[in-house]
């Protein structure tokens, strides 16, 4: 949001405000400010009173370094809180007073500068360089103004439209999922019925979900997460109780084992000392399976960042 206090400071160095954010360049830099209650698309944490991003990049990483460096040596003076690095740009979170707030992006532009802090020369939706012909417009891109073009812009919003219609064809994905964990299933049963337990195979679930979901053609969508993760809890537990289930059959037909196969699972089951052994194994099984997916998180990420709304600032 901009409350009066920053708004009359953005108006007063000629910055435009939409939405919650004020934007305009400094020192030839693109500048988004805002002021409390925002979250970070990729960390998911609260920012601070004051917020700044800038749009730049710098050709030498270890310039970046340096200027986080200098950044963090001047904490308690500007009461800064974090720092991100996004793909167009850095942003800062401050906390107390506005005071502090323009005195510490009147200390940090030129900084950026000294540090060869480069303006995008590219379009950020379409990726091709700018050139003295092209049009350009200020559009909101994660949290902040970024110059592009007038027709890249349009296009986000058509294919988002495009999107929103499109079938998701999730029951295909959710079949593919419920088969891949199934199959991932196999080994930690085939495991346990051999005689020995390697909890490791319970990797093979969170893979085959992820693997059966997308191969069945499930485009992503936020339910496939929750698809492939419903997968993983059920095919753990099947796999506990299937292996089980299993042993004592097998017993069974071997003449090991004499009544029924329901009679003698749920014997074992109240047995305490197999019941906690075989669940603690159980557990490490489905932490195996978790891990599974754990590469899911970096999707999730890209694609909340990607369904973010890029819209045409005024």
């Amino acid at each position: 949001m901009v409350r009066d206090a920053l708004r009359q400071y953005a108006r007063s160095i000629g910055f435009s405000e939409w939405k919650g954010i004020a934007y305009g360049d400094i020192d030839g830099y693109t500048v988004t400010l805002a002021q409390g209650g925002a979250t970070d698309v990729f960390t998911g944490r609260s920012s601070g009173a004051y917020n700044i991003w800038v749009n730049v990049y710098f050709p030498r990483d270890e310039n970046y370094v340096k200027l986080m460096t200098r950044i963090k040596d001047v904490r308690r003076t500007y009461s800064v809180l974090d720092q991100y690095r996004y793909p167009h740009g850095i942003r800062i979170n401050l906390g107390g007073s506005l005071t502090k707030f323009r005195a510490f992006i009147a200390w940090l532009m030129p900084l950026i500068a000294e540090y060869d802090g480069q303006t995008i020369s590219k379009c950020p939706l379409c990726g091709q360089a700018y050139t003295a012909q092209d049009e350009r417009v200020y559009a909101r891109l994660q949290g902040m103004a970024v110059p592009a073009h007038p027709p890249c812009i349009d296009q986000a919003a058509i294919n988002r439209e495009i999107e929103a219609q499109e079938d998701k064809q999730v029951g295909r994905g959710a079949l593919g999922a419920v088969l891949g964990a199934f199959l991932g299933s196999l080994p930690w049963i085939i495991s346990y019925l051999a005689g020995f337990f390697i909890w490791v195979f319970g990797f093979m679930i969170g893979i085959g979900a992820t693997i059966g979901y997308k191969q069945a053609g499930g485009k992503p969508c936020g339910k496939k997460y929750g698809i492939i993760l419903l997968c993983v809890v059920f095919f753990s537990a099947f796999s506990f109780f299937a292996s089980i289930i299993s042993a004592v059959a097998i017993d069974i037909f071997a003449g090991d084992l004499q009544g029924g196969l329901w009679g003698n699972v749920t014997a074992l089951l109240r047995d305490e000392a197999f019941f906690s052994r075989e669940m603690q194994r159980a557990m490490i099984g489905f932490i195996c399976s978790l891990a599974g997916c754990v590469h899911l998180i970096g999707e999730i990420r890209q694609e909340f960042s990607s369904r973010e709304m890029i819209v045409r600032l005024p």
